[in-house]
């Protein structure tokens, strides 16, 4: 996750086991047991290109596939 993400989690952490890392970038590695559901996966995609999924992998693939699909949508322009 980016660091600018960071403040809201220290505020609300994703659960009781959360663990953030430092890395030698402007970004985090964050470790959260969670439970798989709307409300994460919603705010997952709210945080947009702030947060990437590595794990699980299962979770990782279906925001790939959000995210292509999305951007299928903007290839062509229509307008």
């Amino acid at each position: 996750m980016h660091r600018s993400v960071i403040n809201y989690l220290f505020e609300t952490p994703l659960s009781h086991d959360m663990q953030v890392k430092e890395t030698n970038t402007d970004w985090l590695d964050l470790t959260a047991t969670v439970k798989d559901s709307w409300q994460f996966r919603w705010w997952l995609r709210s945080q947009g290109s702030s947060i990437e999924v590595l794990a699980p992998t299962n979770l990782r693939q279906a925001i790939k596939n959000e995210v292509t699909a999305l951007s299928n949508l903007y290839k062509v322009d229509n307008f």
